[in-house]
């Protein structure tokens, strides 16, 4: 199946988007890998109509009128997002989807690359355990962790790979990492080639190697989940109705820039949209 839209991301930008394309029968794909910002507010009194709610209860309604409308909704990370003609190809957990334009939807980007990652992706370097962990069947894997989600990729991975080690990028519960999974200290400084295939990560004292390194966190960063998007600073470049310098990409909510409210996150979501819908019936302008 092609999806007429992509939206990856599932927060109110996304929502809003799915209930306007639904509404001009455009077949909608929303992938998420967390809540964002918006699911650890504790009270939401900014937004008309849902006073004191908390945030992951907005989310739960917005995705559940979005489910309703009937968008497709999946909890799973977009990895990479390649333009293939009048469609992009993207790795949607461990699966290949199709879709003929796409809506990032992915929050403010907060994080920042390890030096030298983005030279060694995709020779030595993953972003994605489910996607690669065959190529490193029975061969040793270091993993840059961040959160939860990166505990469970690293757990799959222990039962593929020869040897995992865990390096923390931020504090986060190792409680359910299985107990073959070395434990390292310290926090990634830098990535390099090391001798022969092996990858190096270095520490404030030390260094380690190994055959790939898994830098798992919750979203991937604009530039290198896509080629040729154009960013400023933090946020994706767009124009007045959110088209980003990638013909038939749109982008919305946090990631569009400031302000990060969800009352602006949600009429972004509508003017994609609106702009989606309309390339769709007219091919996207260049």
């Amino acid at each position: 199946m092609i999806y007429d839209v992509l939206i990856i991301g599932a927060g109110p930008a996304g929502c809003s988007a799915a209930l306007t394309l639904r509404n001009r029968n455009k077949t909608v794909l929303m992938a998420y890998t967390g809540d964002g910002a918006l699911g650890l507010a504790e009270k939401i009194n900014n937004y008309p109509g849902t006073r004191g709610k908390s945030g992951r209860e907005m989310l739960e309604l917005f995705r559940a009128e979005a489910l309703d409308a009937g968008a497709e909704i999946r909890k799973d990370k977009v990895s990479q997002l390649l333009p293939m003609g009048d469609t992009f190809s993207a790795i949607v957990g461990p699966e290949i989807v199709s879709a003929r334009s796409v809506l990032l939807t992915i929050g403010a980007s907060r994080g920042k690359e390890i030096p030298g990652e983005q030279t060694l992706l995709g020779r030595g370097v993953s972003y994605c355990a489910t996607c690669d962990a065959m190529l490193y069947r029975g061969r040793p894997v270091l993993v840059i962790g961040t959160d939860q989600e990166s505990v469970e990729e690293a757990n799959f991975l222990s039962g593929v790979c020869s040897s995992v080690q865990y390096l923390c990028e931020k504090k986060h519960d190792l409680t359910a990492l299985n107990e073959k999974i070395v434990r390292l200290p310290g926090k990634p400084g830098a990535v390099e080639r090391a001798d022969g295939t092996q990858i190096r990560v270095r520490t404030e004292d030390r260094a380690y190697t190994a055959d790939c390194v898994f830098i798992l966190r919750p979203a991937v960063a604009p530039g290198t989940l896509l080629p040729g998007l154009t960013t400023d600073g933090a946020a994706i470049r767009h124009d007045e109705k959110m088209r980003t310098s990638v013909p038939r990409v749109c982008v919305a909510g946090d990631a569009a820039g400031a302000p990060l409210q969800v009352a602006k996150a949600v009429g972004d979501g509508c003017i994609a949209a609106l702009s989606l819908a309309e390339d769709l019936k007219t091919g996207a302008p260049e």
